[in-house]
């Protein structure tokens, strides 16, 4: 046989169109410093002056900001936010970029196959895919500030595309010798994702401030992002048959280019959040704790009811106090009239005080290859007619471009880790004293690991054995090693955010520190702020130079372990992902076509990335031996170990996973126009790893390697852990006969597919988490305020909006609701002749229209101290104990309900939607319908 060829060509494009909203705010006007009103400008230079906040030096900065306190945080006095709003009832004043538009969803894909049978002992195979995507985006539902006289252009923001070529060449040497080379190729993956332009230039700042009446915007417009990735495959497997063995040999070599160009936080982001400023936070650290009391009762002898107001400010005048009262409903006098004083978004937005910066600056241009290779045997041995085996081991060789080598000599420690000592070397360097002067020790720490090379073994073993030796019982038992290669970001930005400084520095500003203060002045004076991002020359002039090892630094590096306790880098290679996988099952046919497994499965997962912050380290109490700083709701008082760095992460291949899971299976296979299959899956699985964000868990589990009380460093159960889990499809085709010489009723009900799919699964598990404001705001100094429970004051942890877990919780031991879905698809084939037939096809989503909510909302904000989390009080009414729990806290509709109509449920009144602890905030889909006509022959 010889010469046959085959060739097959396909090709599908579909558009998917549909109304979203866009709110384009044409107000990235920032008006010189000269065009601000006198009331702000007093604020600003008041706040530049304020070189020293805990004493309020130079005199009289502190005075001159309560006594332009009014006209700086009044909305109505400020230019931007008088462009911003508009006129009222003018939706932000912009209706002209305000409304609905058509978001267009394009996909091209085309797939080619060529078939060439030379001659009986050789087969060619060649196949090709083509994929294009084009999507506006992020366009739809979203605000941005946009500096254009007209929304910007959004048909193609978002750009896939795809190409890959196989090719296979088998040939036959014997009848029991056979081999496979296979060539593939990827020549082009592209994901692009474009910066949203400005006129201004091609990007501006992110600006966050969450809803404020009708003014507020989410995280945006986009800074662009662009991955590219050329991958070529190449695997040579040989099969060769000997009596009872058949065995297979292999290798394989798979190098890859990779090339990145994400400038995250370029183009800077500024958050302007609300409830993060405390009015009365301005008369010292216990005037701040009083205005955050959630039960609006001032503790005793704070001084905090329009008297002196401590070491931060002198007292606020009348009508100071009147616009702090007009600001949060309360009568001036009032004993509550501090109660949750805080600013809103909007005055935070005015009186430019923003809580957080993250800027870089330096080239986000990186590429690298990857090189992988493996080889590998099989036996496949028939031991019996009962009893076939299968061993096999696979070696495996990963040549990453993770960086590697270099020292950085410049690292600035404390000689102890209490806060007195942390502040008082901060201080030194910033006035000008090296770090041995200013009382500090110079460290030298590998950067990382000396080579990026790292090697796999990966024995299997398989066997199949019938039990009851009529073919009607089988035994199933396989076990094995198996790895893949790292994850592309992990690369990525221990490349770019290297201490090496060679392409990025992130410089992470927050709330507190005289640099802020500065920058914030540097910035509006020169036009930029509330709205423009600050430029270089505005950190410049901060004393904010972005240099490796500069203050406010933030680095990032892989590693598959720290070095040492005390070791802020990394060391050894970071490995890639290694699991063991186990399962064994038993399937017994029941009767004719029909079929009942069960079975177990178990994975143990090796080497999972895990993003730990590697610069801080546990706090001692100044007074004692040494004696570690231990708050009962924030957990561990955290100070820096290299005073200059803000953060640094480690993403280390160190995290652990377990999953367990119990399946039962009920098969009938297609007979008698009916097949339908029944599966129920109960599971467990367990990790040790951050779920989601460094910002979203607590210091204490990426400190301590043994975690609480030695008991493992933070295991809990994983977050896409499903418990239980249904799933149960079936297919029916309608038996009656179609054709010429039927009758009207069976052409009708003739040639029907109707397949349902009916699913119910439990709740996916989530966090309960604090919002501590920046970081652990609430930090105790020493061994007695830290077993009192009261802690107070701004910490040295300046992750700002980091929603870590009150100390004694575990992860993930809320429970989300159940889902129930049925999906259901009908088909209906009109045959017009023997070469042409016409499908019609009906697909249906969530058929009944079931509202399926999925996330839960486990945040409580306000929360600080112990004596706070003890009496929570949740929208319904009652009360939960934040500081000791139990946390098995699930979500509640009627929260979602209360938000939805604004009504008030037992005490408590409704936020935004999903805002609400134990609320709703997401939803499966509703019901969907697509309708599809297909023309075969």
């Amino acid at each position: 046989m010889k010469n046959k060829l085959f060739f097959f060509l396909a090709y599908e494009g579909y558009q998917n169109a549909f109304e979203t909203s866009r709110n384009f705010i044409n107000a990235t006007y920032s008006p010189t410093f000269a065009q601000l009103p006198a009331g702000q400008q007093n604020y600003i230079n008041a706040v530049a002056a304020d070189v020293n906040p805990a004493d309020c030096s130079p005199a009289p900065s502190c005075a001159a900001l309560a006594a332009n306190l009014t006209a700086a945080l009044n909305p109505s006095s400020s230019a931007v936010v008088r462009a911003l709003v508009g006129a009222p009832g003018n939706f932000l004043g912009q209706p002209s970029q305000t409304g609905n538009f058509t978001n267009k969803d394009t996909w091209h894909d085309a797939v080619v196959r060529l078939d060439w049978q030379s001659n009986s002992n050789d087969s060619f195979v060649l196949r090709g895919l083509l994929e294009r995507r084009d999507n506006p985006g992020n366009y739809g539902n979203l605000e941005y500030f946009q500096n254009a006289t007209q929304p910007p252009d959004a048909s193609n923001v978002l750009t896939n595309r795809d190409y890959e070529w196989v090719a296979t060449w088998n040939h036959i040497f014997t009848p029991t010798l056979f081999n496979a080379l296979r060539f593939q190729m990827i020549p082009e993956y592209v994901v692009n994702t474009r910066p949203n332009p400005a006129q201004n230039g091609p990007r501006i700042p992110f600006n966050v401030l969450p809803s404020y009446g009708n003014f507020g915007v989410n995280l945006g417009p986009g800074i662009g992002n662009l991955l590219s990735e050329k991958r070529y495959q190449i695997e040579d497997s040989t099969s060769w048959a000997r009596g009872k063995h058949s065995f297979k040999f292999g290798l394989s070599f798979r190098p890859a280019r990779y090339h990145e160009n994400n400038p995250l936080y370029s183009t800077s982001q500024v958050v302007y959040f609300p409830s993060l400023f405390n009015l009365y936070g301005l008369g010292g650290p216990d005037c701040a704790t009083a205005g955050l009391n959630r039960s609006g009762i001032l503790p005793p002898n704070t001084g905090c009811v329009g008297a002196a107001l401590g070491s931060y400010t002198p007292p606020l005048t009348a009508t100071d106090l009147s616009a702090i009262s007009s600001f949060n409903n309360a009568a001036p006098g009032n004993v509550t009239l501090f109660n949750k004083a805080t600013l809103n978004a909007l005055q935070a937005f005015s009186g430019v005080v923003p809580d957080q910066f993250r800027t870089s600056f330096g080239s986000a241009d990186w590429s690298g290859w990857g090189y992988y290779g493996g080889i590998y045997a099989q036996d496949t041995w028939k031991v019996t007619p009962r009893l076939t085996i299968s061993p096999g081991v696979r070696f495996d060789v990963n040549a990453e471009p993770f960086p590697t080598g270099g020292m950085d000599d410049n690292v600035c420690e404390a000689t102890s880790p209490t806060r007195a000592a942390v502040t008082s070397l901060q201080t030194q360097l910033k006035n000008g004293k090296t770090c041995v002067a200013g009382g500090g020790t110079l460290r030298s720490f590998q950067i990382n690991p000396i080579s990026g090379h790292t090697n796999y073994v990966s024995p299997r073993l398989g066997l199949a054995f019938d039990l009851t030796g009529d073919a009607k019982t089988l035994l199933r038992a396989s076990g094995g090693a198996y790895v893949g290669a790292s994850e592309l970001p992990a690369i990525f930005y221990s490349n770019i955010y290297n201490p090496n400084g060679q392409f990025l520095i992130q410089e992470e500003v927050t709330a507190g520190t005289d640099e802020y203060f500065s920058l914030i002045h540097n910035s509006t004076v020169n036009g930029h702020l509330p709205v423009l991002a600050p430029t270089l020359a505005d950190f410049n002039a901060a004393n904010l130079k972005p240099v490796p090892d500069g203050p406010h630094g933030v680095f990032i590096t892989a590693a598959d372990h720290p070095c040492g306790g005390d070791d802020i880098f990394g060391c050894g290679a970071y490995r890639s992902t290694y699991s063991t996988q186990a399962s064994i099952s038993v399937q017994r046919q029941l009767w004719t076509n029909m079929s009942l497994e069960v079975g177990y499965v178990f994975q143990r997962t090796f080497h999972v990335q895990d993003p730990l912050e590697n610069n801080y380290q546990q706090a001692v109490d100044p007074g004692g031996a040494g004696v570690p700083l231990i708050d009962p709701f924030n957990g561990p008082m955290l100070v820096p170990k290299d005073v200059n760095v803000e953060t640094g992460t480690l993403y280390c291949s160190c995290g652990d996973a377990i999953y367990h899971g119990v399946t039962t299976s009920l098969k009938r296979q297609f007979a008698n126009h009916f097949q339908f299959q029944v599966n129920y899956t109960w599971s467990r699985a367990l990790d040790n790893v951050l779920d989601f964000s460094s910002f979203n868990s607590s210091y204490y589990p990426t400190i301590y390697p043994a975690g609480i009380n030695g008991q493992g460093r933070d295991w809990g159960v994983s977050a896409y852990n499903v418990t239980h889990n249904l799933v149960a499809n079936a297919v029916y085709m309608t038996p009656f006969k179609g054709g010429s010489g039927a009758n009207w009723a069976n052409k009708l009900l003739a040639d029907w597919t109707l397949s349902p799919i009916v699913t119910m699964r439990s709740g996916i598990p989530f966090e309960v988490l604090i919002n501590p404001q920046q970081g652990l705001a609430s930090e105790c100094t020493t061994v007695a305020a830290c077993a009192a429970g009261t802690a107070n004051g701004n910490g040295l942890v300046q992750e700002a909006q980091n929603q870590a877990r009150p100390f004694a919780a575990g992860r993930n031991t809320g429970f989300g609701p159940w889902n129930y879905r049925w999906d259901m698809s009908f088909r209906k084939a009109i045959p017009l002749s023997e070469r042409f037939r016409l499908e019609f096809l009906a697909n249906f989503a969530n058929l009944l229209n079931r509202v399926n909510f999925l996330g839960v909302n486990g945040v409580f904000p306000g929360v600080t101290n112990a004596s706070a989390a003890q009496n929570v009080r949740l929208l319904n009414g009652s009360t939960v104990n934040l500081l000791s729990g139990p946390y098995t806290f699930q979500g509640y509709a009627s929260f979602d309900q209360a938000e939805k109509t604004g009504t008030k449920i037992g005490g408590g009144t409704p936020l935004a939607l999903g805002a609400d602890p134990l609320a709703f905030n997401s939803a499966d889909v509703p019901r969907q319908a697509q309708f599809e006509l297909r023309l075969s022959f």
